[in-house]
């Protein structure tokens, strides 16, 4: 957690675009990895280590688009008996919208 202080010097760096707090989300695909075409998050791994702590750099995806290709469960196999989720029918979204994913 950074200190007001802190949070004041970072905020006035000029490559620094955006400050904010800190929340935590939980996962919701398992399949996020191979949707990103990601064979392994080490490979990737490139930094020395000295210029690697410290960094956060985080993907969200905040909006819902049932077209898109991260929703359209090609691939993938049956639906795990441990699953618990459920499909949710909304305005111009039926349970024809609903697959694996």
């Amino acid at each position: 957690m950074l200190t007001p202080e802190q949070l004041k010097k970072l905020s006035e760096i000029e490559s620094v675009v955006f400050v904010f707090e800190s929340r935590t989300y939980h996962l919701q695909t398992t399949h996020f990895w191979e949707f990103l075409g990601v064979d392994s998050i080490h490979q990737y791994n490139q930094f020395p280590l000295d210029m690697k702590s410290d960094i956060i750099i985080g993907v969200i995806d905040s909006g819902i688009w049932p077209e898109s290709k991260s929703f359209n469960g090609r691939g993938l196999g049956p639906v795990p008996k441990r699953f618990m989720g459920e499909c949710v029918t909304g305005d111009h979204f039926t349970l024809a919208n609903c697959n694996r994913e």
